[in-house]
């Protein structure tokens, strides 16, 4: 068995089924075709992406290749749904009523009939019932009538006949019109009457001479000179004008133009006269050929010719619009022009790239370092190369100085920046050989990232990744045209991303370090703007600064004036230390037994004041102070000033230089009846700065 051709694909909306399947048996009966497998795997190799899917879902659950399907099951399968069972009335009634159109010759009218007959099953009668609609149906009653005259009943009276007497009638009639219309312009010769009497003192004058009947004068239309003869000698190739003449008394669309326009009529009321109906007052007619202004009007038959020497030398289609448009038209010209440069294999080959497409952005992902953008420049000053990064979300770049432009260098950078960000979802870059060789397509595979890969000599797929190298290539440029020599290049280009990094994006409205690290890093001229914290360690600063300027030491046993603050008593009353509480806050022990919280301001020395600590008496250890009794009005005196400096407001603070280990004194408490419950007083929780 000789080998099958390849198969044909049968696309939906542009073949026909029933077509397709008749021309597929005939093709296994040419190649003597019987294996049901092979005829199988033909009819699905022959089946477009379209009708394959639409088979696949007419087999479910069952795929098209499994063995219970035949390939007279798929056959029958798809002809179900793409030819269903049509109504036999309706395709009858459109098969009585078709008649023939305007324009339509015998042969397509009869095409026409033999294929609405296809779908009324006649039986034994189709060709009867054909030859009855034919006749009945044609437009032309000359034709019609001859075909009257034939016997019905004769077998030798079938379809095939009556179009042979048909089309032998329509030739006849066409040529008749065509001899008939060359006469149009009659030759008269006009016998003017002689003068057969003269005076000599009257001659006559031409006025009483002129003739002022309505006959013609002897013209000869062939040695006129006309706007014809202008196109025919200027047109760039050989116009002949008589053949155009000739086919246009024959054309189904010219000769009802021209034979209105010769007549004064109105134009035909069919839409496919409608370009001329437009242009009635700027058509003429020269020799019997149509004109449009300056322009002749091509009949169909010539039109393909017209245009394949218009397209001879092999120019565009707007020149050749331009060069057709001083010559001659015909309704579609502009869209034939265009077909035919289309369809022209040597135009197409050098032909200029088309327009851009409409522009497909990629999305903006809501999540930082998600996808990211890859690509190589260089070599710059001849020997130095940058791999450049960008991520898609917050717009950071990365631009490394690297040897080559290799994959391995493009995975040992990738590596780093996945130490420091992270890894993303996917990787965009353009089709270089180092990012879609085996070595990076496995590293992106182990990390589990998705490879984007732009098509070749298309860097727009890749805008963000070229958008990058724009930025860094721009910097690098510009530092080197300052005088920096190559060695810097790097503190340059890193100067750079970090003020690119911190300048707010057009696209974004952020910063890319704000959007990617989430927070704002300082830079150079945020020492220009005050900060918080400085704010308020200048404040303190001040505050000390212009606060009390006394020091004293006390000690444990000093003597003191302790103010007094109980009515009807001395406003200062004698005391002396008993314990060292704060760096400024005392317990005082009066000398009528109470033991009082006060602070340096409320105290006042009672030996000479000391400025500096002693030497040698070491820094104690604060410790909280022991429970002590007061009095009723010694409780109420001291509850603005006790509560606020207790012991527990010094928990967890280091002791300060100025505080003196206590003495190892003691003190004999006074027993003082409880009047409360008693408890424990805890730690306070207090925030801690690291």
């Amino acid at each position: 068995m000789p080998p099958l051709p390849p198969p044909v694909q049968f696309q939906l909306g542009k073949s026909s089924w029933k077509l397709f399947t008749k021309r597929t048996n005939s093709l296994f009966l040419t190649y003597s075709v019987t294996d049901p497998v092979v005829k199988k795997n033909y009819l699905l190799a022959s089946l477009g992406d379209d009708v394959y899917n639409l088979l696949h879902s007419l087999c479910v659950p069952k795929e098209p290749e499994h063995p219970d399907y035949t390939f007279e099951n798929l056959i029958a399968a798809l002809t179900a749904h793409l030819r269903p069972v049509r109504s036999l009335f309706s395709a009858r009634q459109n098969f009585y009523r078709a008649t023939q159109s305007e324009g339509e010759t015998v042969p397509e009218f009869s095409a026409r009939v033999r294929q609405l007959a296809s779908e009324c099953e006649f039986g034994k009668e189709l060709d009867v019932v054909c030859r009855d609609i034919f006749i009945m149906g044609l437009r032309n009653e000359r034709v019609k009538d001859r075909l009257f005259e034939e016997d019905p009943t004769k077998a030798d009276f079938t379809l095939q006949r009556a179009i042979e007497i048909a089309v032998a009638k329509e030739a006849v009639a066409n040529e008749s019109r065509a001899s008939t219309s060359d006469f149009n312009n009659c030759q008269v010769k006009q016998e003017y009457p002689s003068c057969s009497y003269i005076r000599d003192d009257n001659c006559a004058d031409f006025l009483s001479r002129i003739t002022w009947s309505k006959g013609a004068v002897e013209t000869d239309p062939g040695n006129a000179t006309t706007y014809l003869n202008y196109v025919n000698e200027n047109s760039p190739f050989r116009l002949d004008w008589r053949s155009i003449q000739r086919e246009t008394r024959t054309d189904v669309e010219l000769a009802p133009v021209v034979s209105a326009i010769q007549r004064g009529d109105k134009m035909p009321s069919d839409d496919r006269f409608a370009p001329y109906k437009r242009r009635e007052h700027e058509l003429t007619v020269d020799k019997s050929c149509l004109m449009w202004g300056y322009r002749v009007v091509v009949p169909s038959k010539l039109r393909s010719s017209v245009l394949s020497k218009l397209h001879e030398t092999h120019m565009g289609a707007t020149k050749m619009k331009s060069h057709a448009r001083s010559f001659f038209w015909w309704p579609s010209l502009d869209r034939d022009i265009e077909s035919v440069a289309a369809r022209c294999e040597t135009c197409c080959k050098f032909r200029s790239t088309p327009p851009p497409s409409v522009l497909k952005p990629w999305p903006w992902p809501s999540t930082v370092w998600t996808r990211l953008h890859i690509d190589f420049f260089g070599p710059v000053n001849q020997k130095i190369n940058y791999f450049v990064l960008e991520d898609a979300t917050s717009k950071w770049i990365e631009a490394f100085q690297v040897p080559s432009t290799t994959a391995s260098v493009a995975i040992e950078k990738l590596q780093e920046i996945f130490a420091r960000f992270g890894l993303p979802r996917a990787i965009t870059s353009d089709g270089a050989k180092c990012f879609t060789g085996t070595e990076f397509s496995e590293f992106l595979q182990l990390y589990g990232i998705v490879h984007l890969r732009g098509p070749p000599f298309h860097p727009q797929y890749n805008g963000f990744g070229e958008s990058a190298v724009k930025i860094v290539k721009r910097s690098v440029q510009k530092a080197l045209a300052s005088g920096l020599k190559p060695t810097n290049l790097s503190r340059a280009v890193n100067n750079f991303l970090f003020q690119y990094r911190n300048t707010v994006h057009a696209a974004i409205m952020d910063t890319p370090a704000g959007l990617l690290l989430k927070k704002k890093p300082m830079t150079f001229f945020d020492l220009m703007i005050p900060s918080s914290e400085s704010v308020v360690l200048e404040r303190q600063a001040s505050m000390v600064k212009n606060g009390g300027h006394r020091q004293v030491f006390l000690y444990p046993n000093d003597l003191v004036w302790v103010r007094d603050y109980r009515f009807g008593q001395p406003k200062w009353i004698k005391g002396h230390i008993q314990d060292v509480l704060g760096d400024q806050t005392f317990l005082v022990k009066t000398h009528d037994n109470n033991l009082w919280s006060r602070h340096l301001d409320q105290l006042w020395p009672g030996s000479p004041r000391k400025t500096a600590p002693d030497p040698n008496v070491s820094q104690p250890n604060l410790q909280s102070p022991k429970e002590t009794s007061q009095t009723p009005n010694e409780k109420s005196q001291n509850t603005a000033t006790s509560t606020a400096e207790s012991s527990a407001d010094f928990q967890g603070f280091s002791p300060p230089s100025q505080a003196i280990e206590k003495s190892p004194t003691t003190s004999t408490p006074i027993s003082t009846p409880q009047r409360r419950t008693t408890r424990k007083i805890r730690k306070p929780l207090r925030f801690e700065p690291r």
